[in-house]
């Protein structure tokens, strides 16, 4: 117990001195906004509330106990963003020690335990899963994860008082599904565990994993139904063949293992890429043998349990995110290795222990230098999200012909997410303007650039941009408010009550188009109406129409 507190103590010790810089960083304009700044679910920490959050999905996700998490921290430190910082970091870290005892209680050394807890802590690819605060769904659930296989483990070895082991990772397996859906593979990480252990007769085991089945399958189910609902996917915007796909999951696939090994070259954003002459990229097809010869390993390792744990650890938890159902405009992101990193840094440490096996000494120093070399590139790399102007400035550096990161960057300038949270049209203008002449067909470049426009008393120009906006895409709902909010300082006020209707068919909870409606009335002398649209806008999240209910409803 003692060499355990020695390495518990150097894990969360490298661990808090890694990711201590971003307790510094703000929100960024990056889901930040709508998971937590304009999240009015999370304004208040009751039974209804709660209530309202377990009934409720979030971009199409269903996530409660994340949202739950959100409340905690509003309730203690407002929007602040040190204490949601923080308590992901504590997540992080608690995720760690946890790790260290589920590979020591799988029976491995205490030097491989450490090994794997130590890199998986303070590796560059766990800087978008820990800095981003819209990733507090991924370290929480992994926690619960984490938490729920120990306790598996500890019922699979454990020789008396096993039910309770048993229960309590089925308490952790359901809170953990209640963080993140993704949890939805741990089921067959517990058919690994005991393959590895040999303990159980597998008849005997399928029927205690039945419900652990049962559960994935549920939330397997909700999960493939918002898919398919199209709230999660986007459309490729190359035509990908059947075959084209193929090398794009092989890709995805291979890249975590790479960046595993070799973690350079990291952004936020890896996207997908364009055909020329109807053809991927050299290094698409390459990934492809890459797989194989992954596959060809296997075999030749295929009586090695060590070496099949930590691979299918591998495969299964990086299976949901190979993209075959393209869930986002990235080919692959450093986030989704945060499991699956698990399974290879096991086979990694199981190789060094047995090559250091007489100089256990050794192998702790090699293990302590690459923590340390880990560390520097995790540090430096989690300087980038500072804020919005920052991790955006970084994704354009990455990729300059993309439409999308001087959007973000313009957004974080209009908005504010900036050093000292200082609002500029003008550099949010020329991003926009960038984006526009990147793409032309990116409606988020035209309404955007728009309400620069707007902001600058530019009124015509605004105008267009908006028109071009809806004749791109005729379903942005805020694209239709915007045009009301035109007509109203014309003085139309009657075909600023169509748009605002109408961006109200489109998109029923979106506050600012009731507030708009609600001063409409207030200028035809309508104030009982009025007030029950502020109303309205209050309890959608509107940040203003507080002020508004205020002054115009006493």
């Amino acid at each position: 117990m003692k060499n355990n507190y020695f390495y518990i103590l150097v894990i969360i010790a490298f661990t808090f001195i890694t990711f201590l810089s971003s307790l510094k960083n703000d929100f960024v304009n990056w889901d930040d906004d709508f998971y937590v700044l304009q999240n009015p679910d999370i304004r208040e920490l009751t039974i209804t509330s709660v209530s309202n959050i377990f009934s409720s999905e979030y971009f199409g996700f269903y996530l409660p106990l994340t949202i739950v998490s959100y409340s905690i921290n509003y309730s203690i430190g407002g929007l602040n963003p040190f204490g949601y910082h923080l308590l992901n970091i504590i997540l992080h870290v608690i995720s760690t020690i946890v790790l260290f005892f589920l590979v020591k209680n799988l029976k491995f050394t205490i030097n491989l335990a450490f090994f794997v807890a130590l890199i998986f802590a303070i590796h560059p690819l766990r800087v978008e899963s820990v800095v981003w605060i819209s990733e507090r769904k991924d370290v929480l659930y992994v926690c619960f994860y984490l938490i729920s296989l120990l306790f598996f483990s500890i019922y699979i070895l454990k020789e008396t008082k096993k039910n309770k082991w048993y229960l309590l990772s089925l308490l952790f397996f359901i809170l953990s599904l209640l963080s993140k859906t993704s949890a939805v593979t741990l089921p067959l990480i517990l058919l690994l565990i005991v393959y590895l252990t040999n303990k159980e007769p597998f008849s005997k085991l399928l029927i205690k994993l039945i419900p652990f089945f049962l559960l994935s399958l549920i939330f397997g189910i909700l999960t493939v139904y918002e898919l398919d609902s199209g709230k999660n996917i986007y459309e490729y915007e190359e035509n990908y063949t059947f075959i084209d796909k193929f090398f794009l999951a092989t890709y995805s696939f291979i890249f975590y293992i790479l960046k595993l090994i070799f973690p350079f070259d990291l952004s936020p954003t890896h996207y997908f890429p364009n055909k020329t002459d109807g053809l991927l990229p050299l290094q698409y097809y390459f990934s492809g043998l890459l797989t194989v010869f992954f596959a060809y390993l296997l075999y030749l390792y295929r009586k090695n349990r060590v070496v099949v744990f930590g691979a299918f650890i591998y495969i299964f938890a990086i299976l949901l995110f190979l993209q075959i159902l393209p869930a986002g405009r990235t080919i692959a992101s450093e986030r989704y290795s945060y499991i699956a990193h698990i399974g290879l840094l096991i086979i990694i440490g199981y190789f060094l222990n047995m090559y250091f096996a007489k100089r256990e000494k050794l192998l702790i120093l090699t293990t302590i230098l690459i923590g340390l070399f880990m560390s520097f590139l995790t540090y430096r790399y989690s300087l980038i999200w500072k804020n919005g102007e920052t991790l955006f400035t970084h994704s354009i550096l990455k990729n300059e012909n993309k439409s999308l990161g001087y959007i973000n960057r313009g957004l974080a300038h209009y908005y504010g997410f900036t050093e000292n949270n200082k609002i500029d049209y003008n550099k949010a203008f020329q991003d926009f303007d960038k984006a526009i002449s990147i793409d032309k067909k990116n409606s988020e470049g035209w309404f955007n650039r728009g309400n620069c426009y707007f902001n600058m008393q530019k009124i015509n120009e605004a105008e267009r941009d908006f028109d071009k906006t809806l004749s791109i895409d005729s379903l942005n709902f805020k694209a239709w408010n915007n045009r009301g909010l035109i007509y109203a300082y014309k003085g139309n006020f009657d075909m600023a009550m169509k748009y605002y209707n109408h961006s109200i068919f489109i998109k029923n909870t979106f506050p600012d188009a009731y507030s708009n409606i609600a001063f409409v009335y207030l200028n035809n002398g309508d104030n009982k109406l009025a007030c029950e649209y502020f109303e309205k806008a209050l309890k959608l999240g509107s940040a203003t129409a507080g002020n508004y209910l205020n002054q115009y409803c006493k």
